[in-house]
């Protein structure tokens, strides 16, 4: 007896420890298991609270909640920066993770006094990250398509240039087709740097039609449109926002295939959007873009067109004539410099005429300078030896300054057109109505 109750001792300490031992292992393995945290991004609606899950955590419905905003449609969630969605019942958390929403919404595609298909909609993905540097997922960009891709039809004699905001062409150019267009372009309406406020977002584009004969020139077709060129051709230049400048390379093209002074070229620039918000002619131009061009005889600035454009014409030879859009709040430094301006009529919104901006134009008689014009810097006007009259629209308040640094300006009579020719001429002095360069 005595050895059967030893023996069942022995059994039960046995499975005691056994148990203690499998409830300590158990315990330890529990310990062990990792958590991660899964948080969310969306530029649109309510940011769901961030969770923490075990590893490898199958994430369901809960973890992954459909969005609702007005006007957009949620696609679901996806992996920060990356093309990895995450599925419901699919995804498995390895790690820390940030999910970020999708969302698409419509833009609409009007014929714009074309014939056929009146209109066609068109999904356009959000970008799902604000941040330009952060721009390498499938909805970073969008393919257009043409009028004639959605059954719509050309006017008589015209052919499709681009889609634009305005009906009239004034708005925000975006091209179609084979060129690829920045989502966050028409999110935005222009381009975001950080977390800028959103403005005039694109619902709406209107196809914008001119003559079958226009030549017309993207960022991809530039170099075979550029090659066929012949002499009294309008070249088009179509910007897009704000993928929406040729390249240093490009500027080569420009040299090489316009720089022929026996193949007269027209210029439009009506449709080369710059960023929406700024003001000056040149966002998409850029410094020295088709200096020495001795083929371009005039040229055409949209009302988009923006920025400081310093050089961009310089050395045109042959370029007589210049239609502002009525946008452009200064004239760049050496802009028109060495070209052969006969006359120039400046916008009403002209504020500073930069350094060297007309010097050279030896075939400039006269000008007038806009009532709004505050500044014109030195050398404006330098070498204009045919420039007998200048006559200013608002005659109150000019000083003439020695340079930007003087500060002990000289008060000046601008009444008389032939006086002030003869001063501007002389070309080192700053004319203006403050003392501190804007």
């Amino acid at each position: 007896m005595k050895k059967k109750f030893n023996s069942l001792f022995v059994i039960l300490l046995a499975m005691a420890m056994i148990f203690a031992f499998g409830s300590c292992s158990d315990d330890g393995d529990e310990d062990s298991v990792k958590t991660y945290t899964v948080s969310y991004e969306t530029r649109l609606g309510t940011v769901p609270d961030s969770i923490t899950v075990k590893e490898g955590t199958v994430l369901s419905q809960t973890h992954l909640p459909s969005l609702n905003q007005s006007e957009y449609t949620f696609e679901g969630w996806y992996e920060k920066d990356t093309d990895i969605k995450a599925e419901v019942g699919v995804y498995t958390v390895k790690n820390d993770v940030v999910l970020q929403a999708s969302w698409t919404y419509t833009i609409t595609l009007g014929v714009n006094g074309g014939s056929g298909r009146q209109t066609e909609s068109v999904k356009v993905p959000v970008h799902r990250s604000t941040y330009v540097s952060d721009r390498n997922t499938s909805d970073d960009i969008v393919t257009l398509p043409t009028p004639e891709e959605v059954g719509m039809t050309a006017p008589t004699g015209k052919k499709f240039v681009c889609w634009n905001t305005e009906p009239d062409g004034s708005g925000l150019s975006v091209r179609a087709g084979e060129d690829d267009v920045y989502t966050e372009c028409l999110f935005n309406n222009h381009y975001t740097l950080g977390n800028s406020a959103y403005t005039e977002q694109v619902r709406t584009l209107h196809a914008i039609w001119r003559e079958s004969s226009a030549k017309i020139a993207t960022q991809r077709t530039a170099e075979a449109v550029l090659a066929e060129l012949k002499n009294g051709d309008t070249l088009i230049f179509i910007g897009n926002a704000p993928n929406n400048s040729w390249t240093y390379s490009d500027k080569e093209l420009n040299s090489k295939y316009l720089n022929d002074e026996n193949k007269k070229i027209i210029l439009d620039l009506s449709y080369h959007a710059g960023y929406l918000g700024h003001e000056n002619i040149g966002v998409g131009l850029d410094y020295r873009y088709f200096v020495n061009c001795d083929s371009i005889v005039k040229v055409i600035i949209g009302k988009r067109v923006a920025g400081n454009a310093s050089y961009c014409f310089e050395g045109c030879s042959n370029l007589t004539t210049v239609e502002f859009s009525g946008s452009e709040t200064k004239i760049p430094a050496r802009a028109f410099s060495g070209c052969a301006l006969s006359s120039v009529t400046l916008p009403d919104t002209v504020r500073t005429i930069n350094e060297y901006a007309f010097q050279s134009n030896k075939q400039l008689v006269s000008i007038t300078i806009p009532a709004n014009v505050t500044q014109i810097e030195e050398f404006a006007f330098l070498y204009c030896t045919a420039l007998t009259s200048v006559t200013f629209t608002n005659t109150e308040g000019w000083k003439v300054r020695k340079n930007s640094e003087d500060k002990s300006p000289i008060a000046i009579s601008v009444t008389d057109s032939a006086t002030n020719a003869t001063n501007l001429l002389s070309g080192g002095d700053w004319w203006g109505k403050q003392l501190i360069r804007k």
